[in-house]
């Protein structure tokens, strides 16, 4: 699919108000690579595009060599010439096909309109921890069979609940009832293709957007046909004959491309069509660099990955230009920080030692520290590291005062990094994910002039959903951040994902949960929402709770969406808030212009509101 980005009409400007001057990080620095390097090709190791047969014993002994030539002085380039490689590896204990640790190493994978494809589903493509320099350009990723399965639809029965499908085993995807559907996380299916047939079903307003519904049974009734049960049949009211069921599996596997503790990481020219289990994972990165990404289905494919598109955690500086994503089966971006630390040993009140994870490579001496209570949202102690040593899989943290002593004693109390540098997202294209567009943990952050679009979470999310017992581990930060001049159109008609009446907050939401209840403590704050577009929204465009200092300025909102199974609310909602202003935003074609431009709870203060405008 051509990757088609369009721009936002409108001019961006920095006013007074927002958090950057300028972009707060920049792109990594490759220019190493540009200059004189070893240059190792596969070829030269028996490594024969578009021949059928498995190049993975020859790509890896050239790059065995490649690295043995690599370091910190000298960078090495591992190429691939233009064509597609297969890769078939039966040892089912590596979980991806090119792993390795390189301390000091300074690596290029150069490919040249190489394809790699692989005929294992659940074995990721490329893992590089501990590099001093990795980039990955010029390649496409692929799998041979779908992590994930297609059938059209015979007949419904709502008697039982149920519809009967034909397998398209000509899709090269699953079986309905594959073992790799066993999963918990796997226990859901869409609905495609009934669009502008169906417009009352949730998730079917405009452009093949999908509607989750959870899956209780499938039994195989013979010549490729299943019968598919759900809990309610509510679930398929609205599906007719002939449209298209599908079901997607993480099946335990990898993701396409892993980068840990590396100095400095860059993907750039790079293509994705399908994953088992998300296409980045990438954590305790200093500098982590994506350019000119695009992860879609494939021509005549509906599904790209079952899992995040971007999982990017507890990374220092991180930079996102000109990415295109498409059809993902969780958040297409998760920005965050762990929060899971194991404590091994407290050496004394304010020195502990504690597990080595790869998150821990991104923390400096100098750093400030939270120590936070993520069920009461409560932050206990900010401290400065003054110390840090690993020894093999131990590291030793120091600080600059009293460690809170439950810390490391449950799962509830997590450690951030607040001396983070931030993130810039832009120019970039996230449609159709069955969960969030950009779900966002990480100061200093810049979005602005992407396309936000059909996702079933809200289009932005900046919270700590950390559930009950505080161990979703992922974070809370979520603080200066600007989002100008964006397009956002038709998010959040599913955000309960298995829920099939709850509605999200918000196309962008902003809010603190805590043992499942909204806290007061107000620690996501200075938030700039500003020139934005909202096209073809749902029930509340922006939604903030248990935030501070919140500026949404100068936006347009066009086309409230009406559909029965929505309270249409305050186009901009705000419940246990200090100092939010919203002014010179105006929303037209709404169905609802009676309704206040702001809804406001008694717990909010100092709320400002000026030349707002709402037509009919």
């Amino acid at each position: 699919m051509k990757k088609i980005i369009p721009i936002v009409v409108g001019i961006l400007f920095v006013s007074q108000l927002t958090a950057f001057a300028a972009e707060p990080v920049s792109k990594g620095d490759i220019s190493e690579f540009s200059g004189s390097i070893t240059n190792i090709n596969v070829r030269d190791y028996g490594a024969t595009p578009n021949d059928g047969i498995s190049d993975y014993t020859a790509i890896t002994q050239a790059l065995n060599y490649a690295l043995s030539l690599s370091s910190s002085s000298q960078p090495v380039s591992l190429t691939f010439d233009a064509g597609t490689y297969n890769l078939a590896n039966s040892d089912t204990s590596d979980i991806y096909f090119f792993s390795r640790s390189g301390p000091d190493k300074k690596l290029w994978i150069k490919g040249n309109g190489t394809v790699l494809v692989s005929s294992s589903i659940n074995k990721g493509f490329f893992q590089f921890e501990d590099f001093n320099k990795v980039l990955i350009s010029g390649v496409t990723l692929d799998l041979e069979t779908q992590p994930n399965s297609v059938s059209r639809i015979d007949s419904i029965n709502t008697s039982n609940n149920s519809i009967d499908v034909t397998w398209l085993a000509d899709s090269k995807s699953l079986a309905p009832n594959a073992s790799a559907f066993s999963e918990t996380s796997s226990n859901y299916g869409f609905f495609l293709d009934s669009g502008s047939q169906h417009a009352n079903l949730k998730g079917k307003i405009l452009n093949n957007s999908n509607i989750t519904s959870a899956v209780s049974d499938v039994t195989a009734l013979g010549n490729n046909r299943y019968r598919v049960k759900f809990p309610q049949s509510r679930l398929i009211q609205g599906v007719t004959q002939g449209g298209l069921f599908f079901r997607t599996a993480r099946v335990n596997g990898s993701t396409s491309i892993r980068l840990h503790a590396n100095h400095t990481a860059y993907v750039k020219d790079v293509t994705i069509h399908a994953s088992s289990a998300g296409t980045f994972n990438c954590a305790g990165n200093h500098s982590l660099t994506f350019e000119n990404i695009t992860v879609n289905p494939g021509q005549g494919r509906y599904y790209a990955t079952n899992a995040d598109g971007f999982h990017l955690k507890t990374n220092r500086r991180i930079y996102i230009d000109n990415a295109y994503m498409e059809s993902i089966g969780d958040d297409m971006l998760n920005m965050s920080q762990s929060s899971a630390v194991n404590v091994l040993e407290w050496l004394s009140s304010s020195s502990i030692k504690v597990r080595y994870n790869s998150g821990l490579n991104a923390y400096q001496v100098g750093d400030q520290v939270h120590f936070f209570d993520s069920i009461n949202a409560e932050i206990l102690a900010r401290r400065q590291i003054t110390a840090i040593s690993r020894v093999d899989n131990t590291v030793t943290l120091s600080f600059n005062g009293d460690i809170p002593s439950s810390f490391g004693q449950s799962d509830d109390i997590w450690m951030q990094n607040f001396s983070f540098e931030g993130a810039v997202i832009k120019n970039s294209s996230f449609l159709k994910s069955r969960r969030h567009g950009l779900l966002i943990r990480h100061p200093n952050v810049l979005i602005t002039n992407n396309n936000i679009k059909f996702n079933s979470g809200n289009g932005i999310a900046i919270n700590t959903e950390n559930g009950t017992d505080g161990n979703f581990s992922e974070g809370y930060i979520g603080h200066h951040v600007d989002i100008t001049n964006n397009l956002f159109e038709r998010n959040s008609f599913n955000a309960g994902m298995l829920a099939a009446d709850y509605e999200t907050p918000g196309q962008i939401a902003l809010y603190i949960q805590g043992n499942n209840a909204l806290s007061e403590n107000k620690v996501i704050y200075v938030v700039n929402i500003l020139q934005n577009t909202f096209k073809n929204w749902v029930s509340q465009a922006i939604s903030v709770t248990s935030a501070r200092n919140i500026t949404i300025d100068d936006n347009q909102f066009d086309t409230r969406v009406s559909a029965g199974y929505i309270t249409q609310r305050n186009i901009v909602g705000v419940d246990a808030v200090n100092n939010v202003k919203v002014r010179n935003n105006s929303s037209i074609n709404d169905i609802k212009p009676n309704l206040p431009f702001v809804g406001t709870t008694s717990l909010s203060t100092s709320i400002t509101e000026n030349s707002n405008t709402i037509s009919r």
